[in-house]
């Protein structure tokens, strides 16, 4: 095709790959938040300790604090992430170069050189 490996994953691969690459990031936060919250259950101190006090002392209104907290976590956290990508739609900054080929690359170049010319229609009056 006439580019180097370096041109190829940053002109094709990454473009094509990022939404799933983010999608993975914004998979693993919320894994995160519920492993954080599993964690107190082996004495580590985390989001889970209410929840874990409210188990103990069967106080339900500790569960559902800790639980809604946890929950409104994950959702923020996927939220923002959205909310990034949103906000780059064409890409990252690194990327943007990768978007526009340079004319004076060579598959630029022979794409538009063999490209045909959009038929015209005349509407007559």
């Amino acid at each position: 095709m006439g580019m180097s490996t370096r041109e190829r994953l940053t002109s094709v691969e990454l473009p094509l790959a990022m939404p799933l690459i983010l999608e993975g990031i914004r998979l693993s936060l919320v894994i995160n938040v519920g492993t954080a919250t599993i964690g107190s259950t082996v004495a580590a101190k985390g989001l889970g300790e209410v929840i874990i006090a409210g188990l103990l002392s069967d106080n339900t209104a500790f569960i559902l604090q800790g639980g809604l907290v946890t929950g409104l976590m994950a959702i923020l956290l996927y939220d923002a992430m959205v909310a990034l990508e949103k906000r780059h739609p064409e890409g990252y900054p690194w990327l943007k170069a990768a978007e526009k080929p340079a004319a004076s690359s060579r598959l630029g170049a022979s794409v538009r050189a063999r490209r045909p010319a959009w038929p015209t229609i005349k509407v007559d009056a």
